[in-house]
């Protein structure tokens, strides 16, 4: 009689929904956000290879097309004749806060998303992050290699240059092209808020009011960053199309390991790229298409 009644609880147990493991994983997928160094030499090596090649030839083109030819200087003497469009309150206000913005917006984000338990709000400001900090490393050994000069303030040379020494010109064909010279090439400023707004925008793909927000306030930076005199035309371009690169590689990579993660389909776009090839007679660029 024992046995049978301990084979009936058998049964009956085996009856009952599990609350083990399954219960765990899908609690653990709801609650999932990516970390600040997930996929991160993935997102570095894919900001400056494949497709993202074209956009960072892009900035040295553009370079090449304003600055030997002039360009760079005719745009920054309009405004060294008294020609504003933000006034000195808005471009000094824009500069001072965009030290900080790329840190304190990302960083807000991520910990709203933490208080209130939300794993994708978390994940996307922790996204902007580690985009944000690629660009850094990216723009400032740019800075380093070209060592181009910032242009003077007012049109004027300045005799206090505060606690920095800053090696300034009146010249936008000048070049240093060693490492510790100017710091101007690309704006720092632009690529970092581009790559702060187009790592968002990708993550949040299906927002479709949130390009209408950020990229307005990435023009304004780089608008900011020209008519205030802390950066050619040239610089602020570059800086554009280089935090671009950056921010949508490290937003849609991102996007996709929290899909895949929470068992989401992910469908991988077809896409034309261009990577660079090795051969015995030398380097180049070969096109590939990468099929559904």
């Amino acid at each position: 009689m024992a046995s049978v009644v301990a084979l009936d609880r058998a049964e009956a147990a085996a009856d009952e929904p599990s609350a083990g493991p399954a219960a765990a994983t899908d609690e653990t997928i709801e609650d999932y956000r990516v970390g600040l160094f997930d996929c991160l030499f993935t997102n570095m090596l894919g900001s400056v290879s494949g497709y993202n090649l074209v956009l960072h030839g892009l900035a040295i083109g553009s370079t090449a097309a304003l600055s030997p030819t002039g360009a760079d200087d005719s745009i920054q003497r309009w405004f060294w004749r008294d020609n504003a469009i933000l006034g000195d309150g808005v471009t000094e206000a824009v500069f001072v806060s965009g030290w900080f913005t790329p840190l304190i917006i990302p960083g807000s984000i991520a910990l709203a998303g933490l208080a209130v338990d939300d794993g994708e709000a978390a994940s996307a400001g922790v996204t902007a992050l580690q985009a944000v900090g690629i660009n850094a490393l990216i723009t400032q050994l740019a800075k380093w290699v070209t060592g181009r000069p910032l242009p003077y303030d007012n049109g004027l040379p300045s005799e206090d240059d505060g606690p920095f020494s800053i090696e300034r010109s009146d010249d936008g064909r000048a070049w240093g092209f060693v490492f510790g010279g100017g710091v101007a090439w690309p704006s720092g400023h632009t690529s970092s808020h581009m790559a702060l707004a187009s790592s968002l925008v990708a993550f949040y793909s299906d927002e479709h009011w949130l390009p209408f927000v950020a990229y307005p306030l990435v023009a304004l930076t780089g608008a900011a960053m020209l008519e205030g005199d802390h950066h050619w035309a040239s610089d602020i371009v570059a800086g554009a199309l280089i935090g671009h690169a950056v921010g949508w590689t490290v937003g849609s990579n991102m996007r996709r390991s929290y899909d895949g993660a929470r068992g989401l389909r992910i469908d991988e776009p077809s896409a034309l790229r261009i990577q660079p090839a090795a051969s015995a007679d030398g380097f180049m660029l070969a096109l590939a298409y990468e099929a559904d």
